[in-house]
């Protein structure tokens, strides 16, 4: 038995090595593909530790975009959004070429959050809605979730099964567990 997953142009089989190998054949009778081992998927760098059994998905060259092309103030953040905060609506819409450069800034942000941070997803869905009519605010909001992730860089999604499974037991189910960081929740003091 083996797994095939894709992502528009990109393609995923696992399993063992003999059902890979077939796999892989079947697939280039069919399309002409490239095959090699994965180093990367959807942008992102998959680092595989046979040792410890756990994959990897971290997005080094996002993060490197985010320093290149937008200009980040140089400091870290620890939390991609101010704490008890909100996004302002009121204010000065910015000019259409900071409106592209919001967009652009916020698409690459949803593409992050989707693949490797999900600890950005609160911040990056208040920036989302607000891509018409952003504020200086918001870029300066879309900043700080950058520079959160570049803070962050090497923290990633780690897939890391608690089991093995034989490939022959058909009522094998796989638990998918995880954990919640509440480190900056706020409490309510009456």
């Amino acid at each position: 038995m083996s797994l095939l997953a894709s992502w528009v142009d990109d393609l995923i089989v696992a399993g063992k090595e003999d059902t890979v190998s077939h796999q892989k054949s079947k697939l280039k009778e069919m399309v002409p593909i490239d095959c090699g081992s994965m180093d990367e998927y959807v942008g992102c760098k998959v680092d595989i530790d046979r040792v410890e059994r756990k994959l990897k998905f971290t997005q080094p060259v996002m993060i490197q975009s985010f320093q290149d092309e937008f200009g980040l103030p140089d400091k870290s953040s620890i939390t991609p959004a101010v704490q008890n905060t909100s996004l302002s609506h009121v204010g000065d819409i910015i000019s259409n070429t900071m409106i592209s450069y919001h967009r652009k800034g916020v698409g690459k942000l949803l593409h992050m959050c989707r693949f490797t941070k999900p600890s950005i997803q609160n911040a990056v869905r208040d920036l989302s809605q607000r891509v018409k009519g952003a504020i200086l605010d918001h870029v300066h909001a879309m900043h700080r979730v950058m520079n959160y992730c570049v803070t962050m860089k090497g923290k990633g999604w780690v897939l890391r099964p608690n089991r093995t499974w034989d490939g022959k037991d058909k009522s094998f189910e796989f638990v998918l567990e995880g954990k919640s960081d509440s480190d900056y929740a706020v409490l309510s003091r009456n």
